[in-house]
């Protein structure tokens, strides 16, 4: 579920991303949030960022804020590059 952009203009769009099923699961595994947070900068993000790559090299995908518990949010953005 995406809680709304915090931030948008012509070259950055971020938002506020609440129900994650990668989080929820690794949660449930009992993993702490430093593990789960390494997994998703070296998966999620980094298959999203290679995605946002294929449609525009000039375009990267980023975790901004990853959230610090189960009821928090993470911040990720879409950044086009000059």
């Amino acid at each position: 579920m995406i809680f709304g952009g915090s931030e948008e203009n012509p070259d950055k769009i971020t938002c506020k991303v609440g129900r994650c099923p990668v989080y929820e699961a690794a949660d449930m595994l009992g993993m702490d949030n430093n593990a789960i947070e390494a997994g998703c900068r070296a998966g999620a993000i980094t298959f999203m960022d290679s995605a946002a790559k294929q449609l525009n090299p000039k375009l990267s995908y980023k975790l901004i804020k990853f959230r610090s518990s189960a009821d928090d949010c993470c911040e990720e953005s879409v950044i086009l590059e000059k």
